[in-house]
């Protein structure tokens, strides 16, 4: 059966580069699960093909001028004969995108978000006149205005919605001492943990790359780690440990990358490792985070087996040994936006069920939220939201493991004017705010607490990030980023979460 085709036209003084659709244009399925198929660039047309007659939707990333470039996508859209107008059908997302979560948020009340109504308002006559042009480049300017009114009333909307739901969530009683933690490399000196402005994050979050804990068979490497752990305990931090399980390069040590061809072997060596760090810390340990990025190493069937086995064994020794900690699984691609490279892959939902169904015991899924690792451009704030709440569940708690942003850098994929020291503050202070104000959203780490002082130097794998993501710079120097943070919390943990109003008020 020959693929279907989709096409859509465009005029390149819309926002749309070519260089940008080539990179990191996506397509998406229903349920929000990246899907397989083929994206070509000719003239100022982009023809989609996919595997089978279905709806899919087209991500990329579009410069939408003072709110920057960011991702943006179609609704659900059936091959057809005559191509769609691309501004056209992204200013139609973006509108029904804004029905949907103020629907899902209950938020239609004009008093609790007079600026996101009125900007929708905007947004949506926009679009009307733009249905009217017969001129096609006329109609491509208005619909790309409209998508930027939508895009700042979806925005507003997120903060309104978060501000509210902090009310409810801290109101009486304040966030807890570990609702904000930071990620903290062993490399780092541990006076660290004793500075005043690092006394908001009671949660410190801490390493265990194989790689570095055991270089050769069997010979630990314990010094850093042992230092930290010493230093968290007389702090009296509540630790998050891990990954125990990472199978990226970065994490592994070269003798186990020469065992993945026999999974027997790989998995008693696992095994080995794991038990061993698990013995050491678990006096020190609150919260394990046992496997991280899984559903990266699944091309084949077998391949989905060998990693839910992996995780299933992590998951027993932990509670074996230590029966009173909490198990985490890290989500690296929340969004599965890799996925749609390796057709068979698993995504990230699709991971998590097959755990539940397998009857793997974890308490919390981890989420990465760093700007830099989309491959679509940067996520507006209420598409952090968004994807937040698809993770959200009875079953399991949430902890983001990792937010971050750039503070330089990130080409391609800024947020409001590019990335600065501001615009990294701006971002995050209202990120942590929508973050913390999910339901059964338990932690947010930050991620990192200093820059890389060189390319070496490990951070998390923040793509076009620069190893800018710290609150301190590479020379001890506090970020803007450092004060917007510590007023939010310091909001949240008031005399009964008095200051819950006030957080996330700002926006670049």
């Amino acid at each position: 059966m020959p693929p279907a085709t989709l096409t859509f036209d465009y005029r390149p003084a819309e926002g749309i580069d070519a260089g940008r659709v080539r990179d990191a244009a996506l397509l998406i399925g229903r349920r929000f699960v990246p899907v397989p198929g083929r994206i070509e660039v000719r003239q100022d047309r982009i023809v989609v093909e996919v595997p089978e007659v279905e709806s899919v939707c087209l991500a990329l990333p579009v410069d939408l001028g003072e709110l920057g470039v960011l991702r943006v996508q179609t609704s659900l859209l059936l091959p057809r004969e005559h191509p769609y107008e691309l501004l056209y059908e992204l200013a139609r997302q973006r509108i029904k995108h804004f029905l949907w979560k103020a629907e899902e948020w209950q938020m239609w009340d004009p008093d609790a978000a007079p600026q996101a109504m009125a900007e929708f308002e905007r947004a949506r006559g926009l679009l009307a006149e733009a249905s009217m042009q017969a001129d096609p480049a006329s109609a491509g300017r208005l619909a790309r205005s409209s998508i930027i009114a939508a895009t700042e009333a979806l925005e507003s909307l997120a903060l309104a919605q978060s501000r509210l739901h902090l009310r409810r969530k801290y109101g009486r009683r304040g966030a807890p001492r570990t609702a904000a933690g930071i990620r903290i490399e062993p490399h780092l000196s541990t006076s660290l943990v004793g500075e005043a402005p690092l006394e908001p994050f009671q949660l410190l979050a801490l390493p265990t790359r194989w790689r570095e804990l055991e270089p050769r068979r069997g010979a630990f490497e314990w010094e850093r780690l042992d230092r930290w752990m010493v230093a968290a305990a007389t702090a009296k931090r509540r630790v998050l440990a891990g990954p125990l399980l990472d199978l990226s390069t970065a994490h592994l040590p070269d003798w186990a990358l020469a065992l993945r061809g026999d999974a027997t072997a790989f998995r008693e060596a696992a095994y080995a490792f794991c038990e061993a760090v698990v013995q050491r810390y678990r006096g020190a340990v609150g919260m394990w985070n046992i496997a991280s990025g899984m559903p990266a190493h699944t091309e084949r069937r077998e391949d989905q087996e060998w990693v839910i086995g992996l995780t299933r064994m992590a998951s027993v020794l932990v509670r074996q040994r230590h029966p009173g900690g909490k198990i985490l699984v890290e989500l690296v691609d929340p969004a599965s936006e890799r996925r749609w490279r390796r057709h068979e892959g698993l995504d990230a939902h699709r991971y998590l069920r097959l755990l539940s169904e397998g009857g793997i015991h974890f308490d919390c899924v981890g989420l990465r939220v760093t700007m830099g690792e989309s491959l679509a451009g940067s996520r507006d704030l209420s598409e952090i939201a968004a994807l937040a709440d698809r993770f959200v569940s009875t079953d399991w708690h949430v902890v983001v493991t990792a937010l971050g942003a750039p503070s330089a850098g990130g080409d391609g994929q800024a947020w409001h004017r590019g990335w600065t020291p501001a615009t990294q503050a701006a971002w995050l202070e209202s990120a942590l705010s929508i973050l913390l104000a999910r339901p059964r959203c338990d932690a947010v780490v930050l991620a990192a607490v200093m820059d890389a002082a060189e390319a070496g130097t490990p951070t998390v794998g923040a793509v076009g990030a620069g190893g800018a993501l710290g609150l301190f710079d590479a020379g001890g120097r506090a970020k803007p980023a450092l004060a917007r943070v510590g007023g939010v919390l310091a909001a949240l943990r008031g005399p009964a979460g008095s200051g819950a109003s006030n957080a996330g008020e700002s926006r670049a």
